[in-house]
């Protein structure tokens, strides 16, 4: 059993400005003259972030965008920052969340990201508006005792996946380190990282707190 409990109501075309519609990709499958509107670029940085971290695509030539989150806050927040392209924040049996998008062409560019090793390194550039939602969703923090500075950590199982996301970094100016089939940044930069993507997001405060002892009582 599932329950949808924001943005079930059927939705108006943000393209032609007609309906509503309960399923805006059959309305553009039917339709002679409306088609998806062109992602902007400040949500498709926020797509290929998602696609960085725990996001998945669904379909082939017109794929959907798919990502599962144990907290609710931050499952909330994507939908929000998405805004037409999703179709609600889904919870599931056993307490998860998840957020599921229209199906849109733009995303069959990135059907090679899925999986992780796949992410090229070239043609685009890791910025904030990228880097939040890919921390926000996949990266952690090590730390060594409850006083010391943490460190920002990305899960990297394949060598494949550690070169792509040091070159990623590298580029935006942050030199990442290879470990135990992760990828982690120095901890004398974790605050520039941290200034460098903004406000927390929500559901992801925890992840702005440089010390054990504030990160413990936020998770």
């Amino acid at each position: 059993m599932t329950e949808w409990p924001i943005d079930t109501r059927e939705k108006r075309c943000p393209a032609c400005d007609q309906g509503p519609y309960r399923s805006l990709g059959q309305h553009w499958a039917r339709s002679a003259d409306c088609s998806p509107p062109t992602l902007n670029d400040r949500r498709d940085e926020f797509v290929r972030g998602l696609l960085l971290g725990d996001a998945s695509l669904e379909g082939r030539s017109t794929p959907l965008l798919a990502i599962t989150s144990m907290r609710e806050q931050h499952a909330r927040w994507i939908h929000d920052e998405l805004g037409w392209l999703s179709r609600g924040v889904e919870q599931m049996e056993g307490g998860a969340y998840r957020v599921r998008t229209v199906v849109h062409p733009r995303f069959g560019r990135y059907l090679t990201w899925s999986g992780g090793d796949g992410v090229p390194t070239t043609g685009w550039e890791l910025t904030p508006r990228a880097a939040r939602p890919w921390y926000a969703c996949d990266g952690g923090f090590s730390f060594t005792s409850a006083g010391a500075t943490g460190q920002v950590t990305f899960p990297a199982a394949t060598d494949a996946r550690q070169r792509a996301l040091e070159r990623l970094l590298g580029r935006a100016g942050f030199r990442a380190l290879r470990w135990d089939r992760r990828v982690a940044l120095p901890r004398s930069v974790t605050q520039r990282w941290l200034d460098w993507l903004g406000e927390p997001t929500p559901g992801s405060e925890h992840k702005w707190a440089t010390s054990k002892d504030e990160y413990e009582p936020l998770r």
